[in-house]
């Protein structure tokens, strides 16, 4: 399913939740194992993807408690040992991990985010995954995962290089075709088997906005009762220094 955007590509955005983007570039509704490259690919008018600033959005219910499987649980990946980009989830730990491979395959950025108990009974989590080609530190690559609005890392390395897929099929829900990144050394991450310790939201999909790196912020009614909290924390500690004991 392939729909029109008018809003701003090229650029960080923003954002409080993900409907501030306006309509995905691409939104994926069924899983698949033998998706195309994105590799050079031209979604919704927008060359050569895999060079460029990227935000993937996705809904999965996991279960509560997690399954004893220390396998790679694969949400989405593109790419291989070589340059890839893949979200895994594994089972025995309840990690989360956003990986990229660049550089011949022995630059890996990664982010793991473990999921607590509570995160675990809350129902649909929602996982926005960024990629941008020069917003890390010194201009780098960097990726960065977000769990419901709340970053869960990010990592850059001045090794890294930006373009996050190689030619290799990717996969939804499962493995693609030719491995997944990456392990480091030019070596596809092992261990890899379909998604099946949850339940992902097909009706919302895999979202895919090209060319834009996403950001959450706080909502500005969150923003204000920070301050508004701050406000009174402050007036409790001017009344207290009133009964403080002169001398």
């Amino acid at each position: 399913m392939l729909a029109s955007l008018g809003s701003i590509q090229g650029a960080m955005v923003a954002i409080t939740s993900l409907s501030d983007l306006g309509v995905p570039d691409e939104t994926l509704n069924a899983l698949n194992n033998a998706l195309p490259t994105f590799n050079g690919r031209t979604v919704n008018g927008v060359t050569g993807v895999d060079t460029k600033d990227a935000t993937f959005a996705l809904s999965v219910d996991f279960n509560a408690p997690a399954g004893a499987s220390s396998q790679n649980h694969v949400l989405w990946e593109t790419g291989g040992g070589t340059i890839g980009l893949s979200l895994v989830y594994v089972p025995s730990t309840t990690t989360l991990s956003l990986r990229q491979a660049s550089n011949g395959g022995n630059t890996v950025l990664q982010v793991d985010s473990i999921l607590s108990g509570a995160q675990l009974a809350t129902g649909d989590i929602e996982l926005v995954w960024t990629l941008t080609t020069n917003g890390g530190l010194g201009g780098q690559p960097q990726i960065e995962l977000f769990l419901d609005g709340i970053s869960g890392g990010t990592d850059t390395d001045p090794s890294a290089i930006g373009d996050w897929s190689g030619g290799n099929g990717a996969g939804f829900g499962d493995a693609g075709g030719g491995g997944i990144a990456a392990a480091g050394g030019n070596t596809n991450l092992g261990n890899t088997t379909a998604f099946a310790d949850g339940t992902i939201n097909l009706s919302d999909g895999l979202q895919f906005w090209a060319d834009r790196q996403a950001t959450f912020v706080p909502e500005p009614s969150s923003l204000l009762s920070a301050f508004v909290g701050l406000g009174l924390l402050s007036i409790r500690r001017r009344r207290s220094s009133n009964f403080l004991p002169k001398g």
